[in-house]
């Protein structure tokens, strides 16, 4: 069994707009930008990934493993898979990824097993590293484990490479080279261009078409456009190296997006390694990255511990428009009824990045629901974030009394009265014959 990672801890310091929720896994590509100028050591999840283990069989890949939560419930888990390349003489890099399309929350102290299938594309050919993360869909980081080592045979089926080192993004009519991972801010009303290096390896000339998915601040939130973007395809000598450029999507919102790009031959099939490409578009944005509750259940009087994490994008407060950023909260119980009071915190450039808000509890709180969101001065909504929790052992006078139940209670109630007639009446009888 593959030891998981110890719980991820992020050491946050005088980073203004750089990426400040530095990822745990070194190949990893996501990054995060706030305006917190604090320092401090956030603890950012308690989930953990144990049992890992990884299987090739008949050209598919079954990768198992158990999510572990500790004393806090999570939300928002997305999880998926890496390969990482482990050729001699080369670094390791990612060379495909696959994501789960399923997103859980787990209890406190709960554990669930969970298992992938991933059928081994053609372009993947020798030793792998097989590696499980586990995230939220903005990205953050929650969880990682080795799952084990692979050796695929080589593939008799045709393929293409894109060379990662190759690719470059240019912005509008400049001639100025942008890294893919570089985070180039870019405004909506921009043409982005990506091009990259393409290797055919197919025997016979072919018709390949880029592929483009854009996801929401990373491959772990949700696809922005419906489906997959594919463009005008181009012709593929065998063996051959071609330069080939395509557009990518500009979304009107300002936030981080990824796009993936992978090539598509002409049935539509995947027949390439992805890569990807990371862009802001600008303006104010927010992000909450994680929401948490301190139990599952409350009684009157206690007062619930909510702890948020978020981020602001490096323009919210700069511009010709002064804004000022709230975090608001509100908790409701399973029915929807109130719990607490509704509370509201100014946040500013030197505000933590991870915010514990009490909230004083005024009625018996099952099954809560904790809501949070970042709003500016006029009531704008930047962030939205739901943390539904169901209580694990909620007290019996709490349980819900259906129609079935008061049926069986009313059943009860008169066969007990027509045995204690019977029984009575025959006590009766008795005397009677003395």
């Amino acid at each position: 069994m593959k030891k998981p990672y110890p719980l991820i801890t992020f050491v946050f310091k005088h980073l203004g707009a750089a990426a400040i929720l530095l990822i745990a896994l070194s190949y990893s590509s996501t990054a995060f930008a706030a305006v917190s100028t604090s320092t401090e050591q956030a603890t950012i999840s308690t989930v953990s990934i144990h049992a890992a283990n990884a299987q090739l069989s008949g050209g598919i890949l079954t990768v198992t493993f158990a999510l572990q939560n500790s004393d806090t419930a999570q939300p928002d888990i997305r999880y998926g898979i890496d390969v990482l390349s482990t050729q001699k003489g080369t670094p390791q890099q990612i060379v495909d990824t696959s994501v789960a399309n399923e997103t859980l929350s787990l209890s406190a102290n709960q554990s669930i097993g969970r298992s992938i299938s991933y059928p081994i594309p053609p372009y993947l050919s020798g030793t792998y590293q097989i590696v499980i993360e586990a995230r939220t869909s903005s990205g953050l980081p929650l969880g990682v484990a080795f799952a084990g080592k692979i050796i695929v045979p080589a593939s008799n089926q045709g393929y293409a490479t894109i060379l990662p080192s190759t690719c470059f993004l240019t912005v509008g009519t400049s001639t100025t080279h942008y890294l893919p991972q570089q985070r180039i801010g870019v405004s909506s009303t921009d043409i982005l261009r990506a091009t990259c290096q393409v290797q055919s390896h197919f025997t016979s000339v072919q018709t390949l078409s880029p592929v483009v998915e854009t996801f929401y601040q990373s491959q772990f939130g949700q696809m922005v456009t419906a489906a997959p973007s594919a463009q005008q395809g181009s012709v593929f000598s065998p063996g051959a190296l071609h330069s080939v450029s395509f557009l990518l999507l500009v979304p009107q919102m300002p936030q981080l997006y990824e796009a993936k790009l992978s090539f598509a031959d002409s049935a539509g099939s995947i027949v390439s390694n992805p890569t990807f490409f990371l862009y802001q578009v600008s303006g104010p944005s927010a992000t909450i990255e994680d929401l948490v509750l301190d139990k599952d259940m409350y009684a009157r009087g206690d007062v619930a511990t909510a702890t948020v994490t978020w981020t602001l994008s490096p323009d919210f407060f700069s511009g010709s428009t002064a804004r000022e950023a709230y975090l608001g909260l509100s908790l409701v119980d399973g029915k929807g009824f109130s719990c607490a009071a509704p509370v509201s915190q100014t946040i500013t450039s030197s505000s933590s990045i991870q915010i514990v808000v009490p909230m004083q509890i005024t009625a018996t709180c099952i099954s809560p629901t904790v809501t949070a969101s970042i709003t500016d001065g006029t009531g704008n909504v930047y962030a939205h974030k739901m943390l539904i929790v169901i209580s694990a052992h909620p007290p019996i006078n709490t349980l819900p009394w259906s129609k079935a139940n008061t049926e069986l209670f009313a059943f009860i109630l008169v066969l007990l009265i027509l045995l204690g007639a019977f029984f009575a009446l025959k006590h009766g009888m008795h005397h009677v014959e003395l």
